[in-house]
């Protein structure tokens, strides 16, 4: 048996094809029955307010172990280069080289601690902190974690094909 509460449609669909469960609308409502069910345990457990969350999955949670064997065989079909510079891990909170595979398949069942990673790095003397994509959540959490910091956004390819090319936003060593 696979608990569906924290998987969204596409980790959903895998488990259709592999045989795990019978069928989209079975896996939604075992999905949508767990959820349900937790929230009204941690009513019941004196839980002052509970609010259902508006995401897709159980993302950084032991919530996902039933998709960790198949992105590591997915991960292990991939050529890994060494990142430079180092890629650092809210997952481990170390300055990571290699081994992408257990990492990445370590991060998906495990939360990001991202507070003490902002500390760790803000302590190390990073203090310019660039997020990219859509939205400012993250930049937002990067200011109240460390108010000193400096921000920045880039949301689009043109920004940041802008920020990529004006020298004055990279540290030469």
């Amino acid at each position: 048996r696979v608990d569906l509460g924290s998987l969204n449609r596409r980790m959903i669909e895998s488990l259709i094809r592999a045989g795990a469960v019978d069928s989209l609308e079975g896996a939604r409502s075992q999905k949508f029955a767990a959820v349900e069910a937790a929230m009204e345990a941690c009513s019941a457990a004196g839980a002052k307010k509970v609010v259902r969350l508006p995401v897709s999955g159980a993302f950084h949670s032991p919530l996902m172990a039933a998709a960790e064997a198949p992105l590591r065989a997915e991960l292990e079909k991939t050529a890994w280069r060494t990142p430079d510079p180092a890629f650092f891990s809210a997952c481990s909170l170390e300055f990571e080289s290699g081994d992408f595979v257990e990492l990445l398949s370590r991060q998906l069942v495990s939360p990001v601690r991202f507070t003490a990673a902002v500390n760790k790095l803000y302590a190390s003397g990073y203090d310019s902190y660039l997020e990219v994509g859509p939205g400012s959540v993250l930049g937002g959490l990067v200011k109240r974690i460390a108010p000193e910091a400096a921000v920045v956004r880039a949301a689009d390819a043109d920004t940041i094909g802008a920020l990529r090319d004006d020298s004055r936003y990279w540290e030469v060593a």
